[in-house]
């Protein structure tokens, strides 16, 4: 670019001096802009509202629970993982502004009865309130008309609403959190705070509280159920040792086959001794022996073929009145007796190894179901362990009155408000007042169609000479 004459300099631009002399054109609307702005502000935070706040520290304690056996807390198939400090401090915040803790604290404190509006002091305050307080009505019922179809007035939900919006919990990832309340009455702020923190605490004491009386009122239902099957398993173990007459299967049948053996060596003595007594009557009276081989068994068949008595008396009364009759002595009556004796005591013998062995022979069926039930029960006294732990440790969580929440301590209504800070109002307003003035100015200078040119102080040429300025000096336009 070819070099300009006047305050341009070698490459054409304007100098620091020019570029801003539309402020000092300007300066006295700037000033009389930003002094009325910043008047505004001023007067304004004097009609503004004030809110006071509460501050309340909490501290979170850990609660130590007892576990009689171990378990883990697992969340998709893993294990959850321990909850950092700030996790702590969000969930705690979003309870303090639940529905069910806000709801209570509002009907308790009464905060959605309609407060009466005070349009006293100067017309100026006055006048605010005044429009202020229609153009918040106005505002809500042509929302509602918007979002409802109609006019819906709910004190209670904008009660709510509005505490909402003043609660929060601060935390600086430890374990003590602050409550802070806003509201626009120092007393009520404080009896605000008091009331959520008194909330807050019984609500996680009902969190815990509550899943354990659930669970403790299943355990009981689970256990009484356990009861009653253990007790049915009991009393058919019972019933079973009552019907086959035991008391301990495995010693009854260690007993049993022990009398057994007794039994079938003296029914092979007994054996013994028929034919010893049939061999001596037969030599001392051989026409006797033909008629008590008939009544006695066969050798060669063994005790199975000697007859039963009847009657309990041994050989019937026919055979031995005729072993009387054809005995011709003493001694050969007395032989004849003591056979029958015999006879009959082989039969009883029999009859009772019989009866044992099939008393033998059913035993170990009763012991296989004797033994399955003593497993069940083995099973359910295993559960019932269980189900009684896991009930203490729920009575224990349901009976236990103490909160993870901490109130440290019990703060007192304020005497000075947080808002509004008049210093950051004004400053604020005097700062974009100054920015938008000085903005306001440039476009009007550059809408005037005149720029600063070398010369005297303040002195200007049209648009359209500066425009065609590099065309006389063979130069370019910038």
């Amino acid at each position: 670019m070819a070099p300009t004459s006047g305050n341009y300099g070698e490459q054409g631009f304007v100098s620091g001096r020019e570029l801003f002399r539309p402020l000092w054109t300007y300066r006295g609307y700037i000033l009389l802009f930003s002094t009325t702005a910043t008047l505004c502000a001023l007067i304004l935070t004097f009609i503004y509202s004030e809110k006071f706040e509460i501050r309340k520290t909490l501290v979170f304690k850990p609660d130590e629970v007892t576990r009689l056996q171990g378990t883990v807390t697992q969340a998709f198939g893993a294990p959850v993982p321990v909850a950092p400090y700030k996790i702590v401090g969000t969930t705690l915040e979003q309870l303090a502004q639940s529905e069910i803790v806000l709801r209570t604290v509002v009907r308790r404190l009464n905060l959605d009865a309609e407060e009466p509006r005070n349009y006293t002091g100067p017309v100026l305050v006055r006048t605010y309130r005044q429009v202020k307080d229609w153009l918040m009505d106005v505002a809500g019922d042509a929302w509602s008309i918007a979002k409802h179809g109609r006019v819906i007035r709910d004190a209670t939900a904008s009660a709510i609403a509005g505490l909402r919006r003043d609660v929060r919990i601060r935390s600086d990832d430890s374990q003590v959190f602050t409550l802070r309340v806003r509201d626009r009455h120092p007393q009520r702020a404080a009896a605000i705070a008091s009331e959520i923190t008194r909330e807050l605490t019984r609500l996680l004491k009902e969190l815990k509280q509550k899943p354990a009386r659930t669970r403790l009122d299943e355990l009981e239902g689970l256990i009484a159920t356990r009861r009653q099957e253990l007790e049915e398993l009991r009393r058919r173990q019972t019933a079973l040792l009552d019907t086959h007459n035991v008391v301990a299967i495995s010693e009854n049948i260690s007993a049993g086959v022990t009398r057994l053996s007794q039994l079938a060596l003296a029914e092979a003595q007994v054996a013994a001794d028929i034919r010893k007594f049939q061999a001596t009557i037969a030599a001392n009276e051989g026409a006797l022996g033909p008629r008590y081989y008939a009544m006695a068994a066969p050798a060669g068949a063994g005790p199975a073929a000697a007859p039963r008595p009847e009657g309990g008396r041994g050989v019937d009364t026919a055979a031995e009145d005729t072993c009387v009759r054809l005995s011709q002595n003493r001694t050969q009556r007395s032989d004849c007796t003591i056979l029958s004796g015999l006879i009959a005591k082989q039969a009883a013998l029999r009859a009772t190894v019989i009866e044992l062995e099939a008393r033998l022979a059913a035993l170990p069926k009763v012991r296989e179901e004797y033994q399955r039930l003593d497993h069940e029960i083995r099973r359910i006294e295993r559960a019932l362990d269980v189900l009684n732990d896991s009930r203490q440790e729920a009575s224990l969580l349901e009976t236990k009155g103490l909160s993870e929440l901490v109130i440290q301590d019990d703060p007192q209504p304020p005497s000075a408000p947080v808002t509004p800070i008049k210093i950051y109002h004004v400053a604020v307003a005097l700062v974009l007042s100054l920015l938008l003035a000085s903005g306001l100015a440039f476009v009007a200078d550059f809408f005037a169609g005149a720029v600063p040119i070398g010369g005297a102080a303040g002195a200007t040429r049209p648009l359209k000479e500066v425009a065609a300025e590099p065309e006389r000096t063979g130069g370019s336009p910038a």
